[in-house]
């Protein structure tokens, strides 16, 4: 009987994907690559409108807020009435109306500047605040920063509300910082007190004269622990 050899088929280690197959594998490539594309730019839509630019209400509250922390109540003695700004050892007398209601912030003397005062009312903060809370509200538009540019052109006007009447502790600083008028105070415990509006806060237009000429009243006293 003749003998048929039959050899086993070699495996072919170079064995590609059919043509067929090709077609498939590039629409799935470019697919995720469409997708990645629309993401990324989603991500820089989310970025400039979310991120950087923020709501309009939330960016007013940040900048009200911002602005209020420079400022505190100041002391009031329920029994007289007179007005205490501790920090800086000023008494003044009381008053009723718009000057019974200060607001002040204080920055200690370093290094060769003698320290700042600043003392404003609640009047001249919240009715700078409602101009900026007004633009807001004219403008709804969430999406166009532009819109966002009418409320920063309330912004210089509560800065220097914020800031209201400066009072400084000598000659030095007070002529560096450009007042305009100077009132000199002269007190019991021997300081002299300069007080004026530089040229930035005549941005406020709520009675920084009249406040002005009330702190002009202002006294010295010892402060106790």
């Amino acid at each position: 009987m003749k003998q048929i050899n039959i050899s086993k088929p070699t495996k072919n280690s170079n064995h590609k994907p059919s043509s067929k197959k090709r077609p498939l594998i590039v629409i799935l490539a470019v697919l995720v690559a469409v997708g990645l594309v629309i993401q990324v730019s989603i991500d820089v839509v989310l970025y400039n409108h979310v991120i950087r630019n923020p709501a309009p209400d939330q960016l007013v509250s940040l900048i009200i807020k911002a602005t209020e922390a420079q400022t505190k109540p100041a002391v009031t003695d329920p029994h007289t009435n007179k007005i205490y700004l501790p920090e800086v050892g000023l008494v003044l007398p009381a008053s009723t109306g718009t000057f019974n209601q200060l607001l002040y912030g204080y920055m200690p003397p370093f290094d060769d500047w003698g320290g700042e005062l600043n003392v404003t009312t609640r009047q001249a903060m919240q009715g700078s605040e409602v101009k900026i809370i007004s633009a807001n509200a004219s403008n709804n538009s969430w999406w166009h920063g532009s819109d966002q540019s009418k409320i920063f052109d309330h912004v210089p006007e509560l800065q220097a509300c914020a800031r209201g009447v400066a009072v400084y502790f000598d000659a030095k600083t007070a002529t560096e910082s450009q007042l305009k008028p100077v009132s000199q105070v002269h007190l019991a415990d021997g300081r002299t007190l300069y007080i004026g509006i530089d040229s930035d806060q005549y941005k406020c237009h709520y009675n920084m004269s009249g406040l002005l000429t009330y702190l002009k009243q202002a006294q010295s006293y010892k402060i106790t622990d």
